[in-house]
């Protein structure tokens, strides 16, 4: 080691290089041009054994000496004079590789590399606490949730509301249909069906025999004691009255009643009869007829049972006659039909047929049913 060199260096094993000498330029000779100072090549100094190279001799001196050859030595570290920490050079290892870890799994506490002093906040982290992306994710998620059924309850509800206004507009519509139905069937009912009225009307009307006539009667009415009552002219049970016998024959198709007369009006020209039979009895009209009011006529002209005939009110005559007030109708009718029932489009009873004027056609006359009503009290 030389003298005042830095023991913490390391030197080299074969000792300090020898100083370069610098040859000295010679000026030039009268005549030639000045040279500049020229680098000698360099020329290598001859290796011994140990590898020391030693310096060229220099003018006057005399080779040293030939070393004898000695093996080679691992140099040896220089032990410093004063106590330094020692610099260990460390071969250089390539770490072994560590695969990435997720986010999610890393502890919001865990250091960070590169970052001593602890871990560092991530980015738009408040307060240095880690963001959980699945949560915001699913936060997200059921306020999208939220939103969906919120909507669909609105939509739930409107559609509700428009299914009752469907349903309340609807049920009016019904209704209206119905008290439109309800109107035209009595409308219906109010005009006149010849066929219908006479079906209803043809098993409550009967032929009446009696030893010198024949004539017409219908039955009206319930009777108290289970039988039936009915109506006739008093012109066409007279015989039997006058004799005092009272009994009669009523006749529908093949059936065959005794019945009994137990009232009589000469001047009214009506009658009461009875019989034990249980006959459906036809309902009376509480109201006058009216001019062009539409009737049918049913009884057995010259004994021709269930005949019908259609007509019109001509007009309700209030002239004060033998017979009192009577409707004018223009249906025709015969000997035979009298004591028949007179019936409008209701299927109601608004005379009993008594006569007709034979010097004309088309002039038939009825007695008002209110007045047999009245005075037999049976309707």
């Amino acid at each position: 080691m030389t003298t005042g060199s830095d023991p913490t260096q390391p030197q080299p094993p074969y000792g300090p290089f020898p100083p370069r000498v610098e040859p000295v330029s010679q000026p030039p000779s009268v005549g030639q041009s000045p040279v500049p100072n020229q680098r000698p090549a360099y020329a290598p100094p001859p290796v011994t054994g140990n590898g020391y190279q030693a310096p060229p001799p220099s003018a006057g001196q005399s080779p040293p000496p030939a070393q004898p050859t000695a093996p080679i030595q691992a140099p040896q570290p220089v032990q410093p004079n004063v106590t330094q920490p020692t610099m260990t050079t460390q071969p250089t290892q390539r770490p072994a590789y560590v695969p990435p870890v997720p986010l999610s799994s890393v502890p919001a506490t865990a250091p960070m590399s590169g970052f001593p002093g602890g871990p560092v906040p991530p980015v738009n982290a408040p307060g240095g606490r880690r963001v959980s992306w699945p949560g915001v994710v699913a936060l997200i998620l059921v306020v999208l949730l939220l939103g969906v059924t919120a909507f669909q309850a609105y939509q739930v509800n409107r559609l509700g509301n428009e299914l009752d206004e469907t349903r309340a507009r609807a049920a009016a519509d019904v209704s209206a249909a119905d008290k439109r139905v309800e109107a035209v069937e009595k409308q219906l009912a109010t005009q006149f069906n010849a066929e219908k009225i006479a079906a209803k009307t043809l098993p409550s009307v009967f032929r009446v025999r009696t030893p010198e006539s024949i004539g017409s009667a219908f039955a009206v009415g319930t009777a108290s004691d289970g039988g039936t009552n009915l109506l006739t002219n008093f012109h066409v049970i007279e015989d039997v009255w006058n004799d005092g016998t009272k009994k009669v024959k009523i006749e529908h198709a093949d059936q065959l009643y005794d019945a009994t007369v137990v009232a009589g009006d000469k001047k009214a020209d009506i009658a009461q009869l009875h019989t034990t039979a249980k006959i459906e009895g036809l309902k009376v009209a509480a109201t006058e007829s009216k001019s062009g009011q539409e009737i049918l006529v049913v009884g057995s002209p010259l004994g021709l049972k269930d005949t019908v005939t259609s007509g019109v009110v001509s007009a309700f005559r209030e002239e004060t006659t033998q017979h009192g007030p009577y409707i004018q109708f223009d249906a025709p009718i015969n000997p035979g039909n009298s004591g028949g029932p007179v019936i409008n489009a209701n299927y109601e009873v608004i005379g009993i047929a008594s006569a007709k004027f034979t010097d004309a056609e088309g002039l038939g006359l009825a007695i008002p049913i209110k007045i047999a009503c009245d005075k037999f009290t049976i309707c």
